[in-house]
């Protein structure tokens, strides 16, 4: 059993994740668990959810309200049935929509913001949170900030907002489900480990992991993946009205897209830096010509040619700028002293997440270093090349729903990278959606 509180939420249990970002989610898991005085904010189940600014649990329930705006961070793994924020790493759908219900009814605030930053979360839970999100959604102004990544479950949420805005080089979409079985039989018989499940009722120990799937539960299995497929769809087409289910099962497929193509296919509407999306969203707040949030807005603007070039050209000089600014941060990253060892985790920080240097090494001294063998010496170009073909094999499922956006297909006698994965976060027998 594992001592992860947060991979014990997420154990054997369907997770809504695009698949490119299970490293990502991993490291969530793992860093949200060394929140300080974790044990006490996990027991509180007191009535009061929002607490005094000076009490020490108050962080991790902010409501921050700038220029009239409430930004709600939806960051990290989302969880259900857990009412915290923990920064990067993980927030509850309880907290979202206590959030987003306390922002509604404060007549402080103008208009709400979703920033979103996440490779997705659990299934139970997200569509709740959505359609609630959705019964009010036209009460007050909102829009969605992806402020690099909003994938699977985080995009079901975003979707919710009439405006989505993307940073140049962020990420979005992955509507898809997959679900993957992990087979212990093959390591049981390596290490003479022989296990016996006495049940009662048909099926009950179908799926396990100690033995191969067999054709009932890989049919049961594919049958629940096309189910809660369905239902993400028809939640997308439903809060992006001019997607139409059709379009998203077979045009956009659960691929993610970047900034340009998002807007152009789509699943968003504007591309720009964060300040400056919030200071435009800030300024329409006071134009009453802007307040019917019924109407989406275009990323294109019906202006001239000498305005949309203009237009053009600040989206490229944003994108050069950023670019720039990137790969300072990801030599940084990857060049720290603390990355020594930490390659793996290193590689994650770098190029899934928006950690600045000094964030990631504060987070690398947390991680154990790995240890080479006396008689395995590497050169630095060997262990890059090494850390090279380990990633190449993260993320390999064994079922596909529906155009999970994978084309990859997992290696049935290989499975060591997900089983090493697996075993250094404490998890058993996981589903992803």
């Amino acid at each position: 059993m594992t001592m992860n509180p947060f991979a014990a939420l997420v154990e054997n249990g369907p997770v809504l994740v695009d698949a490119e970002h299970k490293a990502w989610f991993s490291a969530c898991l793992h860093n949200a668990a060394q929140t300080p005085r974790l044990d006490e904010l996990m027991a509180d189940q007191g009535d009061g959810f929002w607490y005094a600014s000076d009490d020490w649990r108050a962080p991790y329930r902010p409501y921050v309200v700038k220029e009239g705006i409430l930004h709600i961070p939806v960051k990290g793994i989302l969880l259900n049935n857990f009412g915290w924020q923990m920064g990067n790493w993980a927030t509850g759908y309880d907290y979202i929509w206590r959030a987003f219900e306390r922002g509604l009814d404060d007549p402080e605030v103008k208009g709400i913001a979703l920033m979103v930053h996440s490779p997705g979360g659990l299934v139970a839970g997200n569509q709740v949170l959505v359609d609630k999100m959705s019964e009010r959604r036209g009460e007050k102004p909102l829009r969605g900030f992806a402020q690099e990544s909003a994938c699977s479950a985080a995009y079901n949420i975003i979707a919710v907002a009439p405006h989505v805005n993307v940073s140049p080089t962020g990420t979005v979409g992955s509507i898809g489900v997959y679900t993957m079985h992990l087979d212990w039989s093959a390591a049981n018989d390596r290490f003479g480990v022989k296990v016996t499940y006495i049940s009662a009722g048909e099926g009950k120990v179908d799926g396990n992991p100690d033995e191969p799937l067999s054709e009932r539960a890989l049919s049961r299995m594919q049958a629940r993946v096309d189910d809660l497929y369905s239902i993400f769809v028809a939640s997308v087409s439903r809060n992006r009205s001019e997607l139409t289910e059709e379009a998203i099962r077979k045009d956009l497929g659960a691929f993610t897209y970047s900034a340009a193509e998002a807007v152009s296919n789509g699943l968003a509407d504007s591309i720009g830096s964060h300040d400056d999306a919030l200071s435009a969203f800030a300024g329409s707040l006071d134009d009453p010509s802007n307040q019917d949030e019924g109407e989406r807005e275009m990323s294109t603007p019906d202006n001239s040619a000498v305005d949309q070039a203009a237009h053009e050209k600040a989206i490229a000089d944003a994108a050069t700028t950023a670019a720039a600014a990137m790969q300072a941060r990801i030599g940084g990253i990857l060049q720290h002293e603390e990355a020594k060892g930490r390659e793996e985790l290193a590689n994650h920080f770098a190029f899934a997440t928006d950690m600045s240097v000094e964030a990631a090494a504060a987070a690398l001294a947390t991680a154990p270093r790995k240890v080479e063998a006396p008689q395995a010496q590497q050169t630095q170009a060997e262990a890059t090349n090494h850390l090279d073909a380990a990633m190449s094999n993260i993320d390999q499922p064994n079922i596909d729903a529906g155009g999970s956006g994978n084309d990859r297909q997992a290696n049935p006698d290989d499975a060591s990278a997900d089983l090493a994965l697996a075993k250094q976060f404490g998890l058993r027998g996981f589903v992803q959606a």
